[in-house]
């Protein structure tokens, strides 16, 4: 400016234009790199948030895969002891296996799913990328859709366990149930353990309830539906993972 002054007082027009020019791209400069250190703030914050939300999705892929273990055996057992009630047969040398059938039937694995991640990037408004956006919306969207059912106890649960007598369920639920940290899982290893209970008696009493049988083959039907779904589901997420480390260029 000082130049600008010092050449305009002499009136040397093309120095003073030169000097305007340079002025002009030195403050344009300025703001267009002012601009670009933001923007590669706000990019790397974006990416910071985005490898948090992986991680989120990351982990409910693993609970959805634990899910559909727990399911599996659920439906497996609901198979078995629908199967023997609708029979005439008695339980024979089965006894201990089809009431742990019984029981496993009945289980429900009440857990939720973290989605706090994704609402901090909701509220951030990331991902940017619409494409990714819509990847991690549609998992998280169908995680608010399951939840609802997978926490919603079924009337044959309930049911089931008014059957059991205290010494059955002392043992069913201290050697055919695990918990581990915050993963459930049944095992059907536990049938010796059953020797001193009087099964025979506890699965008569199970067949002569007339509801138990229908209130049996929706929770079936109920999961069922979860086997199909579990699979789409962590489809899903992996489409998700994939979107984000594409956007952040990870591996």
């Amino acid at each position: 400016l000082r130049r600008i002054i010092a050449h305009f007082r002499k009136q040397e027009w093309t120095a003073i234009g030169i000097d305007f020019v340079i002025v002009v791209i030195g403050v344009f400069v300025g703001i267009q790199l002012g601009n670009w250190n933001e923007a590669r703030a706000m990019r790397a914050q974006e990416s910071a948030y985005l490898a948090q939300l992986r991680d989120e999705i990351v982990e409910n892929d693993r609970m959805l895969e634990h899910l559909a273990t727990y399911t599996d055996r659920s439906v497996e057992g609901g198979r078995n002891a629908l199967a023997w009630l609708e029979s005439d047969e008695p339980c024979g040398s089965r006894c201990d296996a089809l009431l742990i059938d019984f029981f496993h039937a009945s289980q429900l694995w009440g857990t939720g799913f973290q989605t706090g991640k994704y609402a901090e990037n909701e509220r951030r408004g990331f991902p940017t990328d619409d494409d990714t956006r819509a990847a991690v919306r549609r998992f998280y969207i169908y995680l608010a859709g399951w939840n609802p059912i997978n926490l919603t106890a079924p009337a044959y649960r309930e049911r089931l366990r008014r059957h059991l007598s205290p010494e059955a369920a002392e043992v069913l639920w201290g050697d055919c149930f695990v918990v581990d940290a915050e993963i459930e899982s049944m095992s059907a290893d536990c049938a010796p353990a059953l020797a001193s209970v009087d099964t025979a008696s506890v699965l008569r009493a199970i067949r002569a309830d007339d509801q138990i049988a229908d209130d049996l083959r929706f929770w079936i039907g109920q999961n069922i539906f979860a086997q199909q779904e579990y699979p789409r589901a962590r489809e899903s997420a992996a489409n998700a993972v994939a979107a984000i480390n594409a956007e952040i260029g990870a591996p």
